[in-house]
């Protein structure tokens, strides 16, 4: 049940698109993990590029996903014993739907995009302050994979603000 609450909070990442040509481009994201549907979910926002932020204005433009936003609702499945994983860009008109489950150091997901893609989404070397994520895709039914974007995240540190009285 808690497999992504170590994720929760905002953070700030650092990618690489790898596109199809063999060509790569960097590009930042603002993603924030909160709990959903009292408590029993996860939900993540994913934006680049940035729209505040040390990064704003950093991104290279590689093509249809210059401009991506989205959200993942994830939601634990007690008779699958894993979590449903489901990711949906409106920008890009593009939906997933995936399980996710602990493996090693970190989580794995594997399903299918909505053009029919396989894919694996990668969380690891997960800590307080950072983790890894890393996408693959498949169009051959796995017989072949490709990475389509790396990135690393940092924690943003959360800011409050105290009173103080006299």
């Amino acid at each position: 049940m808690n497999l992504y609450d170590r994720l929760i909070g905002r953070w700030e990442a650092e990618a690489q698109a790898f596109l199809p040509d063999g060509s790569s481009r960097r590009h930042y994201w603002q993603i924030r993990f909160e709990r959903a549907l009292e408590g029993r979910a996860i939900q993540d926002v994913w934006i680049t590029p940035p729209r505040d932020g040390p990064n704003v204005g950093k991104s290279e433009r590689w093509g249809p996903f210059d401009n991506q936003y989205g959200m993942t609702l994830r939601v634990y499945d007690a008779k699958l014993d894993a979590w449903r994983v489901t990711w949906i860009d409106p920008c890009a008109g593009y939906r997933a739907e995936l399980v996710g489950r602990p493996r090693r150091d970190g989580i794995f997901q594997e399903g299918k995009g909505s053009d029919g893609s396989s894919l694996r989404w990668i969380f690891s070397d997960l800590r307080a302050d950072s983790f890894r994520w890393r996408a693959e895709v498949s169009r051959d039914e796995g017989a072949s994979w490709h990475t389509a974007i790396e990135m690393l995240a940092h924690r943003v540190k959360e800011t409050s603000c105290t009173t103080t009285s006299d």
